[in-house]
């Protein structure tokens, strides 16, 4: 399932400045890696990245504010804009709608799908 152009319409990786992060977390959401996630998206929390194949991370920079850099091999993939920042609400913006479509499709991951839509409430 693409949960990237069922959220956000047609995928446009030479214009979209934030292309790196939505694909990104359209490959974490694929995978099911909704428990790294969660875990990634929490302060002060174990796990400071994620990322896999092929060739894709998101970060967690923690400062004085949480932030988050994603990015994409430019090698496997090209995307005009292969790395992207993003603030904590500037994630969520983008991952509680792909988080929607993901619980339409996958109704059997409730469980972990609503604690990470309760952290997006937390964090809005």
């Amino acid at each position: 399932m693409d949960y990237l152009h069922a959220a956000f319409g047609p995928f446009e990786p030479q214009r979209d400045t934030q292309a790196a992060l939505k694909f990104a977390l359209n490959i974490a959401l694929m995978d099911g890696r909704l428990d790294e996630l969660a875990l990634l998206l929490l302060p002060g929390s174990r796990i400071g990245g994620v990322g896999g194949e092929p060739g894709w991370e998101i970060d967690r920079e923690d400062s004085l504010a949480l932030h988050f850099v994603a990015r994409v091999d430019s090698e496997a993939f090209a995307l005009a804009h292969p790395e992207c920042r993003s603030d904590r609400a500037g994630l969520w913006a983008l991952l509680r709608p792909m988080l929607a479509v993901y619980a339409a499709e996958q109704p059997h991951d409730q469980a972990r799908t609503e604690r990470l839509l309760d952290q997006a409430a937390l964090a809005a």
